[in-house]
């Protein structure tokens, strides 16, 4: 890693930590303060609109980073964002069907919760495609930007929760659509600072059948492939939360919701942070057919996160032996005991996540299946085993962590494959024919 790029993950990692902190460091003052019913009302409304958010754009978002035109990157724009305004109906009508089933638990989203959770889809799918735009213009400053802007908005707003909260001025099913509003706006200053800077005549241009088919065809992969992928593994991450509201209620739902959304998730976006960083750099080094700084990369990377991850396993297991000495503490205790099981868990998100996007960089979305597959059975086993057995909330959480480790490691081992068999083929087709497998873009896209 050359100064310049060590600078820029350094950057970009700080503005993480700091919504990181933001995001955690609220969310257990309002475990240790709020009911029950409100926090967990909050966790599945913000767990069933990121479910759809992660999906919403089709993935055609993905494609921006290898788009070989600046008129295909408009035109994957266009359609990235007509697909999220596609998804949201739909969304609306299978979380009402789901709650008039009684499914879930989403029959405890009251009207604006379930409205919020559909806005809240719009905004967390309109950020990520933001996000995209700017690591192909390789305008990473305007992520970091971006990201201090939410964690400071997030913590102004939550705080006035809080106070509200001490007040007596808010309570129970008030409180999750308070927090979900909450939400909301602390994504709008991110969203203003992401917007992908395009004119009004290159839009015009781009509203193009013939245009916008050929974006398609050359980029098929991601809404064929990647999407069910990646919907196939947003529900198995919002899995967890679904299954124990379904065995547990909405009480143990605050409880896991605190471990698993205010912990183990904000660290898995920590790394998924640093891969914007290194999806980036891995991209300009395979339009040169660099792979031999990429696999040096994947490996250092991978070590470095292990213990990064070791050390954090480390923190959860002191943090749950110092909260019961804490004043309100106690109140966290339960979801402190569930980060300690969480942690392998946790720990193999973060090395996995921060070279994720070599997948869909090498459009070898196939193989990333075989990992959705595995991860799916798991969490399958686990439902099964918990009908069958009862094992109660932490024995639930444990059998969940397990299988998801496992599926993690498969995961690693498919990244690499994938990696090393590209590397392969490069130099295969430049020792026999002469050909260059990827072509770099002559013109810097402005």
């Amino acid at each position: 890693m050359n100064a310049t790029f060590a600078r820029t993950i350094l950057r970009l990692g700080t503005a993480n930590v700091v919504l990181l902190l933001a995001q955690s460091g609220t969310i257990l003052a309002l475990g240790a303060l709020s009911d029950s019913t409100g926090l967990g009302i909050f966790f599945l409304g913000q767990t069933v609109a990121q479910l759809v958010a992660a999906f919403a754009t089709s993935r055609l978002d993905c494609a921006f980073p290898a788009a070989a035109t600046r008129r295909e990157l408009v035109a994957l724009l266009l359609l990235a964002s007509a697909s999220i305004a596609v998804f949201l109906l739909p969304s609306l009508g299978a979380i009402v069907f789901l709650g008039d089933h009684g499914l879930f638990g989403l029959q405890a989203l009251t009207a604006l919760a379930v409205a919020s959770a559909v806005a809240l889809i719009a905004i967390a799918a309109f950020q990520q495609l933001g996000r995209y735009w700017a690591i192909r213009q390789n305008q990473l400053s305007r992520i970091e930007h971006a990201t201090y802007s939410r964690a400071g908005l997030l913590l102004i707003l939550r705080l006035g929760v809080i106070a509200a909260i001490v007040a007596k001025q808010v309570h129970g099913r008030s409180l999750g659509a308070a927090l979900l509003l909450v939400e909301i706006a602390s994504y709008l200053p991110a969203i203003w600072t992401l917007l992908p800077q395009a004119s009004l005549a290159e839009l015009r241009d781009a509203m193009n059948l013939d245009l916008l088919g050929e974006a398609l065809r050359r980029n098929w992969v991601f809404p064929v492939l990647e999407m069910p992928s990646t919907a196939i593994g947003s529900a198995i991450l919002s899995g967890p939360i679904f299954l124990v509201t379904q065995f547990f209620g909405l009480t143990a739902t605050a409880s896991f919701g605190l471990a698993y959304r205010a912990m183990a998730v904000p660290i898995g976006q920590l790394a998924l942070a640093v891969a914007d960083v290194m999806q980036a750099r891995h991209s300009e080094w395979l339009l040169l057919g660099r792979f031999n700084e990429m696999k040096r990369m994947f490996y250092r990377s991978s070590a470095l996160f292990a213990v990064v991850g070791f050390l954090g396993c480390l923190a959860a297991y002191l943090l749950s032996r110092m909260l019961p000495f804490i004043p309100l503490g106690g109140k966290l205790g339960a979801a402190a005991q569930l980060v300690v099981v969480l942690s392998p868990w946790i720990a193999l998100n973060v090395v996995v996540n921060a070279n994720s996007r070599l997948i869909p960089l090498l459009k070898r979305i196939d193989l990333k299946l075989i990992y959705d597959a595995l991860s799916g059975v798991f969490l399958l086993a686990a439902w099964l085993a918990e009908r069958a057995m009862h094992f109660g909330l932490s024995g639930f959480v444990a059998v969940m962590a397990a299988g998801q480790s496992l599926a993690y490691v498969a995961y690693w081992l498919i990244i690499r494959y994938a990696l090393v068999s590209a590397s392969k083929r490069s130099k295969t087709a430049t020792t026999e024919s002469g050909a260059i497998l990827f072509e770099s873009v002559r013109e810097p896209l402005k």
